[in-house]
């Protein structure tokens, strides 16, 4: 090995080492910045009423035909009612190899508009909406979720991918949800 090579070797390593730092530090100041809050919503329009959407989502022993939450997309699951099962005050536990632990309990509940709720998956804890709005003789179905992440290196970097990875859930359930409503009316 010539003499230049080898002072080349560590300078080299060093500077390689030097960017690294550099990188992993920015990475962790830009996560400590971004914000931590995230919210996800995604629509689709069905074909009934606003009344009876409402009325099937505030039944949440409709959900097992709909939602993510079903035996047909994890035989594992088991699903837990409470004791109010429709309506502000009901709830729904979950567990299943597939969907995981969740729970969901509904906070707000209007017969046209559709229904809010406090819903868990895992150690996800997120305000959703599942409301309704006529539009011609359809209704838009909005399912909206938002939460916090707090703060944390990585909490801002895991905020901006919240859409990409529950965006296509929201969008399987309204399909689901008009599929059944459609069918059922």
């Amino acid at each position: 090995m010539k003499p230049d090579q080898a002072s080349q070797g560590p300078g080299l390593r060093k500077q390689l080492l030097l960017g690294l730092l550099g990188f992993l530090f920015s990475f962790v100041a830009m996560g400590l910045v971004l914000p931590g809050t995230w919210q996800v919503q995604r629509e689709q329009m069905i074909r009934v009423s606003q009344e009876s959407l409402s009325a099937e989502v505030a039944d949440l022993s409709s959900w097992q035909r709909w939602s993510q939450w079903r035996a047909e997309l994890d035989p594992s699951i088991q699903l837990e009612l409470g004791e109010l099962q429709r309506g502000v005050g009901a709830t729904q536990r979950w567990a299943g190899k597939t969907v995981g632990q969740g729970s969901l309990r509904i906070t707000e509940a209007d017969p046209r508009g559709g229904l809010r709720f406090d819903l868990e998956r895992g150690a996800l804890a997120s305000r959703a909406q599942l409301l309704f709005e006529e539009a011609g003789n359809e209704t838009r179905a909005v399912w909206r979720e938002e939460g916090d992440l707090g703060r944390g290196p990585l909490a801002g970097w895991r905020a901006l991918v919240m859409d990409g990875l529950l965006g296509p859930q929201l969008e399987s359930q309204l399909v689901e949800l008009a599929r059944y409503a459609e069918q059922a009316r």
